[in-house]
């Protein structure tokens, strides 16, 4: 049986070299992307963290897709070219499920949205029509707050101030584009540039974790 999640064989693969690491791109991922997408909304997506502190469901729809699906050689193709193991449960289709109501609290232009790190290579693919809001890293140039952001919540307080942080790429995204980078080295979070979605358009992405050894 053909499985929803086949790989495209024919998919372009490219990497860039980021100071001491790398960044993949594989553009045209999935062989039938829109089949992926349609199994992904057919599931129920649920709020992250929605029992801890913070404004999910009230200034933003911060939600995932938990699918139960095969995806054990989607893990496997990517966790040869990180070398890392993956994090989670193969059994299982996570997403990123995101809108911001139009709020002065999503200040996008002054503010970028939760920097975090994983738990090491993390794999992102785009299933949204979409070139501009991708994928950024960072690195915080205040310690203080690197302190003031590890001592409040993501849902609490998840617009950190620019000036706190250097910006050392902006990942394109693209519709059925897997990019894969070093999350536990570089901060990083979803780069809102306009209101694209703001109201009732949500981003996808599928995500994919590994860790070291």
């Amino acid at each position: 049986m053909v499985s929803t999640f086949e790989l495209n064989e024919n998919c372009k693969s490219s990497v860039e070299f980021l100071e001491d690491t790398e960044i993949h791109y594989l553009d045209d991922f999935y062989k039938n992307p829109q089949e992926v997408v349609d199994f992904i909304l057919s599931t129920k997506a649920t709020y992250h963290k929605l029992n801890s502190p913070g404004h999910n469901s009230e200034y933003f729809h911060d939600m995932r897709h938990y699918a139960s699906a095969d995806v054990s050689h989607v893990y496997g193709f990517l966790s040869k070219l990180c070398n890392q193991k993956p994090a989670d449960d193969d059994g299982f289709v996570v997403t990123n499920y995101m809108s911001l109501c139009d709020h002065p609290f999503n200040d996008y232009q002054n503010n970028y949205w939760w920097p975090h790190v994983d738990f090491g290579w993390t794999a992102l693919i785009y299933l949204s029509d979409d070139e501009e809001n991708g994928t950024n890293l960072y690195r915080c140039l205040e310690e203080s707050e690197n302190q003031d952001r590890g001592n409040t919540h993501e849902h609490l307080h998840p617009w950190r101030p620019k000036r706190y942080y250097e910006l050392v790429k902006s990942i394109k995204p693209r519709y059925n584009r897997c990019v894969m980078f070093n999350g536990g080295d570089y901060l990083h979070g979803q780069n809102v540039t306009n209101k694209k979605y703001f109201g009732n358009v949500f981003r996808l992405n599928q995500v994919l974790f590994f860790e070291h050894e």
